[in-house]
């Protein structure tokens, strides 16, 4: 089994039917997770030949790091005796060479995952003792890979991934993009869980500017075409005249 397949990620893709005039060329795409850090770069280079024969012409890489439970403000990488972040950085490195290398542009897209989950506690769930430690924290986080993003040339890179209870947080969403922006000089994006379009419509025109893309959730009919998830038209038609990405394709 090849490593996106692994991934339980689905296609990474603009929609043909929400782009803007003008727009650049539709991001066609798979997501590529790095869950093993012995990869040979050989092992990484088979696994983009596949992508790319698949028509893709952009890989997601999702970079994970931890917090404790939905109360915790500390971020951190995995959290696992033995793991060595350092190798790991290396790893995607690796990856995003070889991309470049088959001709692959690469979306690099911070993500915090919770040690402890259960019902209604996922990362869009967040509620942590203190908002600003929890900002403090993501920060080192994000900005350490907004300057491996820049370093590498990455073409895209996420501010954040279905940070749904954060978003009410304006100001300081607003602050840390401005930080990633004196870091990362490449076009920024937000990606929104489904059910969270008009607060991260305002997030993501935070994030946005000439040029930088959208994001939105979308699912994929039979017919191989995206149409927006049932009741969120609205949302589309807001950000008419902007490039949007649509993240998570689902197939039925």
């Amino acid at each position: 089994m090849t490593l996106w397949r692994k991934t339980g990620w689905a296609l990474v893709v603009l929609a043909n039917a929400v782009l803007a005039q003008g727009c650049k060329e539709p991001i066609k795409g798979v997501a590529l997770g790095l869950f093993d850090t012995e990869l040979s770069s050989r092992a990484i280079r088979t696994e983009l030949e596949s992508i790319q024969a698949l028509g893709a012409n952009t890989i997601s890489l999702p970079i994970y790091w931890y917090q404790q439970d939905v109360t915790s403000h500390e971020i951190r990488p995995y959290p696992e005796a033995g793991f060595d972040p350092v190798r790991y950085d290396d790893l995607v490195r690796t990856a995003i060479h070889q991309a470049h290398g088959v001709g692959l542009g690469v979306l690099l897209m911070p993500v915090v995952q919770l040690e402890q989950t259960g019902k209604g506690k996922w990362r869009g769930a967040l509620q942590p003792v203190s908002w600003d430690l929890w900002f403090q924290s993501y920060e080192h986080f994000l900005l350490h890979y907004a300057r491996l993003a820049q370093e590498e040339e990455v073409t895209l890179f996420s501010v954040g991934s279905e940070l749904s209870s954060s978003e009410v947080h304006v100001t300081r969403w607003r602050a840390l993009i401005d930080r990633v922006r004196t870091i990362y000089r490449g076009e920024l994006t937000y990606s929104a869980n489904w059910d969270h379009y008009h607060p991260r419509l305002r997030l993501a025109r935070q994030a946005g500017r000439s040029g930088d893309r959208r994001v939105v959730s979308g699912e994929m009919s039979p017919t191989n075409t995206v149409r927006p998830i049932p009741g969120h038209e609205r949302a589309l038609r807001s950000v008419a005249g902007s490039p949007i990405v649509v993240m998570t394709v689902l197939c039925q």
